[in-house]
């Protein structure tokens, strides 16, 4: 699905987020009986895309227009960054309970980020992995390292982020 049919509203991270397991095949007849009795393994699951994507308070011909709380959000379809951009996704967490995702860029990534940042400072950017808004960090300061880092709504949802994102089964 296009990044410009997402922007339907900012959801918190909930159990919509699941998303169905995908790749796992039915086992022929024989198997049954042997996957029966054997420990349960994870199995596969299809990465979620992630698209960084610009937003303004203001409207802006052609963005689409999404309510964020009580506040009317503009987002530009067109994607800055997203998932081929990345190297590596890091759920975190700070002493306090706070979850954060850390995106580390590889080198095109790294200095589309530098741009944008530089860029758009004092700007908010929606985090969409797959057809949820995650997060809506501020641009402060330009981002010249290929890392970005942004909260979310606990550790707990940092981890189902980013294994989504990896492809990886989501924590039990």
């Amino acid at each position: 699905m296009k990044p410009s049919t997402l922007m339907s509203s900012l959801l918190a991270v909930s159990v919509s987020l699941f998303a169905p397991l995908s790749g796992a095949q039915t086992p022929a007849p024989a198997q049954k009986a042997a996957t029966a009795q054997a420990p349960q393994t994870a199995q596969a699951v299809k990465a979620e895309p992630l698209y960084i994507l610009m937003t303004s308070p203001k409207e802006v011909k052609g963005w689409d227009r999404t309510t964020v709380g009580t506040d009317t959000v503009y987002i530009n379809p067109k994607p800055l960054l997203g998932s081929a951009d990345l190297t590596n996704i890091d759920p975190m967490a700070n002493k306090d309970g706070q979850g954060f995702i850390g995106l580390y860029f590889n080198d095109a990534g790294k200095a589309k980020l530098a741009d944008v940042s530089r860029a758009n400072s004092g700007s908010r950017l929606a985090v969409v992995v797959g057809q949820d808004i995650v997060a809506m960090p501020l641009l402060k300061d330009p981002l010249p390292d290929g890392f970005m880092m942004f909260g979310v709504v606990s550790p707990q949802a940092a981890q189902i982020i980013a294994h989504k994102v990896a492809g990886q089964p989501l924590p039990q």
